[in-house]
Protein backbone atom coordinates (compact mmCIF):
# COMPACT_ATOMS: atom_id res chain seq x y z
CA UNK A 1 0.00 0.00 0.00
CA UNK A 2 3.00 2.46 0.81
CA UNK A 3 4.75 1.60 -2.06
CA UNK A 4 1.65 2.11 -4.20
CA UNK A 5 1.13 5.71 -2.54
CA UNK A 6 5.04 6.20 -3.42
CA UNK A 7 5.29 5.36 -6.79
CA UNK A 8 1.86 8.02 -6.90
CA UNK A 9 3.72 10.44 -5.49
CA UNK A 10 7.03 10.24 -8.15
CA UNK A 11 4.39 10.46 -10.56
CA UNK A 12 2.95 13.79 -9.14
CA UNK A 13 5.97 15.02 -8.78
CA UNK A 14 7.43 13.97 -12.17
CA UNK A 15 4.29 16.00 -13.36
CA UNK A 16 5.35 18.84 -11.43
CA UNK A 17 8.65 18.94 -12.57
CA UNK A 18 7.58 18.49 -16.18
CA UNK A 19 5.30 21.09 -15.79
CA UNK A 20 8.16 23.91 -14.50
CA UNK A 21 10.48 23.08 -17.22
CA UNK A 22 7.67 23.40 -19.07
CA UNK A 23 6.97 27.12 -17.70
CA UNK A 24 10.64 27.57 -17.77
CA UNK A 25 11.06 26.77 -21.33
CA UNK A 26 7.98 29.35 -22.25
CA UNK A 27 9.73 31.95 -20.17
CA UNK A 28 12.83 31.25 -21.82
CA UNK A 29 11.79 31.51 -25.31
CA UNK A 30 10.06 35.03 -24.44
CA UNK A 31 13.81 35.82 -23.29
CA UNK A 32 15.08 34.34 -26.33
CA UNK A 33 13.01 36.09 -28.66
CA UNK A 34 13.57 39.50 -26.51
CA UNK A 35 17.33 39.13 -26.21
CA UNK A 36 17.06 38.20 -30.21
CA UNK A 37 15.19 41.32 -30.60
CA UNK A 38 17.09 43.53 -28.87
CA UNK A 39 20.82 41.82 -30.81
CA UNK A 40 18.99 42.56 -34.32
CA UNK A 41 18.31 46.58 -33.14
CA UNK A 42 21.85 46.49 -31.65
CA UNK A 43 23.48 44.94 -35.06
CA UNK A 44 21.51 47.54 -37.47
CA UNK A 45 22.77 50.18 -35.05
CA UNK A 46 26.52 48.96 -35.36
CA UNK A 47 26.31 48.43 -38.89
CA UNK A 48 24.53 51.74 -39.76
CA UNK A 49 26.87 53.70 -37.56
CA UNK A 50 29.73 51.57 -39.02
CA UNK A 51 28.78 52.25 -42.83
CA UNK A 52 28.67 56.03 -41.89
CA UNK A 53 31.94 55.55 -40.42
CA UNK A 54 33.61 53.86 -42.97
CA UNK A 55 32.29 56.52 -45.94
CA UNK A 56 33.63 59.19 -43.37
CA UNK A 57 36.90 57.76 -43.25
CA UNK A 58 37.09 56.61 -46.72
CA UNK A 59 36.81 60.17 -48.12
CA UNK A 60 40.15 62.11 -48.28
Amino acid sequence: MSGLHDGKSMLTGCGAVDETRRARRRAGDRVCVKLAQAGMAEELRTRRAGSSRVQADSTP
